[in-house]
C-alpha cells in the first residue's frame, strides 16, 4: 500500500466560492475546482441555478449573512454638503456619509471630508485620518 505522502495531488487550474442560504435558513459554502477556468464558470453557473430551482439564495462573495446597519443621526445634516450624518464607532463622534476611508490610500476618498473626533481638544480638532494613521 502507498504511503499518502507519495500520492500526487494535482494543482487546480481554477478555484472558485461560492456560497447560498438553504431553505431552512442554514448558509452553506462551496469551494469548485476545476483544471480551466471556462469548465468553472460553467460548473459555478450550473450550482447557482441548481440552488436557485431548489429555492436557495445565492449569497455575495465573504457574506457572513449579517450585514452591519448603519446609524443615521436624526434631524441632523452634514454642514459641509447637506447629506445625512452617520453615528461614528470607536474615536469617531460622526461623520457625513460621503467621508469614505480608503484603506489603501491611507486617506479620505470621499466627496466630503466632514468628520468630527470624540475627542475635541484644540490640538485634534479638523484633523484627518491620514494625519493621524493610529486612528483608522
Amino acid at each position: 500500500m502507498e504511503n499518502k505522502k507519495d500520492i500526487p495531488f494535482p494543482e487546480a487550474g481554477a478555484t472558485a466560492f461560492f456560497g447560498y442560504k438553504r431553505t431552512d435558513g442554514f448558509e452553506v459554502s462551496l469551494t469548485l475546482r476545476d483544471e480551466t477556468g471556462q469548465n468553472l464558470l460553467e460548473k459555478l453557473e450550473g450550482a447557482i441555478a441548481k440552488v436557485k430551482k431548489e429555492g436557495g439564495i445565492p449569497l455575495p462573495l465573504r457574506s457572513s449573512g449579517f450585514v452591519k446597519p448603519i446609524n443615521y443621526i436624526e434631524g441632523r445634516v452634514c454642514p459641509k454638503n447637506g447629506a445625512r450624518l452617520v453615528a461614528g464607532q470607536g474615536k469617531i463622534k460622526e461623520k457625513c456619509e460621503n467621508y469614505k476611508w480608503g484603506f489603501n490610500e491611507k486617506k479620505n476618498i470621499g466627496t466630503c471630508d466632514y468628520l468630527v473626533w470624540n475627542d475635541q481638544s484644540p490640538e485634534t480638532k479638523g484633523r484627518d485620518m491620514a494625519e493621524n494613521p493610529d486612528y483608522s
